[in-house]
């Protein structure tokens, strides 16, 4: 998540910053993988929580650990344990609007997906890890939801250049 001057050391510049953070649609959570989900950074799950909007989690780079990966079901059980870790913290928030407004509110829509942007192989992909692809896929997938139909991307598998 990096929106312009949300870390700004001048107060009033970083709090427009996070307002205007409260017009976005959805966001992309970009983070290396380093096996345990406790090892990412947990202060910015949190301040994503608070939008309340859905949420693309890339936990990426997994080519730097693949003896952490040796088959599909490991890989599985990673993406599970990121969910439920990332949940936790969504939960949290969903709670925090129900008891502040009243009112209840539906589950923050997350995806997680294992990555690999750079180094992407059939290796890889036997083993349940995903390209660059899959963002490109959930981008047009929310804007379906938001009621644009004509896509935004070529039809065309699409290759990340790092």
């Amino acid at each position: 998540v990096d929106i312009a001057g949300q870390t700004s050391t001048q107060q009033s510049i970083a709090n427009i910053a996070n307002q205007c953070g409260a017009m976005v649609s959805g966001f992309i959570y970009l983070t290396d993988f380093r096996g345990d989900p406790e090892n990412t950074n947990s202060a910015l799950i949190e301040q994503i929580a608070k939008f309340h909007c859905p949420v693309l989690v890339c936990v990426n780079q997994v080519s730097r650990r693949l003896d952490s990966l040796p088959d599909r079901s490991k890989s599985e059980y990673y993406k599970h344990a990121w969910s439920d870790y990332i949940r936790s913290y969504l939960k949290e928030s969903d709670d925090c609007y129900q008891e502040s407004f009243g009112i209840e509110v539906e589950p923050v829509s997350l995806s997680l997906e294992l990555t690999e942007f750079r180094d992407f192989n059939n290796e890889l992909e036997s083993k349940g890890i995903r390209d660059i692809q899959v963002v490109y896929e959930w981008i047009e997938e929310q804007m379906k939801i938001l009621g644009f139909e004509s896509p935004l991307f070529p039809s065309k598998k699409l290759t990340a250049t790092l």
